[in-house]
């Protein structure tokens, strides 16, 4: 998504929402925020992505040491935002393959979707179970690589970032 595309939906969650909000976007090497502080827009870019956290997966399943690594790495780059984000917005994403986790949770989830931090914990949960060694077959959890850096990098954003839910379209 090109950047004028960003600020479009950007402005089209703000005015349907009519509250406070922060875009998120997970690409493949980069991660955008967009938010309003004291009414003025501000985006962050940061150079991490779903092929970032990919790389750090030597395994399928990774090793708990792999994931450690690709959560440290995601701290490190996105934990400094925290204190730049206006208290209680809500967080908003177009990104597509947000809603994988989304339907893991929800098979009959439809856009778009209110999920709580707490629901995407237990996608995590659930996640962690597969990688210390449960079948894949348990559970209808996809098997890939991009799913499980897509699910880490929201976690991580909402976790670190403070947001207690996210709107996935």
């Amino acid at each position: 998504m090109n950047d004028s595309a960003f600020d479009v939906l950007y402005t089209k969650a703000l005015n349907k929402l009519n509250v406070p909000i922060t875009l998120l976007e997970i690409k493949d090497d980069e991660l955008h925020l967009m938010a309003d502080k004291n009414d003025e827009s501000k985006e962050w870019i940061f150079p991490i992505g779903v092929n970032t956290i990919s790389n750090f997966f030597m395994h399928n399943p990774p090793t708990w040491a792999e994931i450690e690594n690709a959560i440290n790495y995601t701290e490190d780059i996105i934990v400094p935002l925290s204190t730049k984000l206006e208290s209680g917005s809500l967080l908003v994403s177009f990104t597509h393959d947000l809603f994988r986790i989304v339907e893991s949770y929800d098979k009959d989830a439809k856009s778009p979707y209110k999920m709580s931090i707490e629901q995407v914990e237990s996608v995590f949960s659930r996640w962690g179970f597969l990688v210390s060694g449960r079948p894949f077959t348990t559970d209808t959890l996809p098997e890939d690589l991009r799913f499980a850096a897509f699910l880490l990098l929201l976690r991580e954003v909402m976790h670190h970032l403070g947001f207690n839910s996210i709107i996935i379209n």
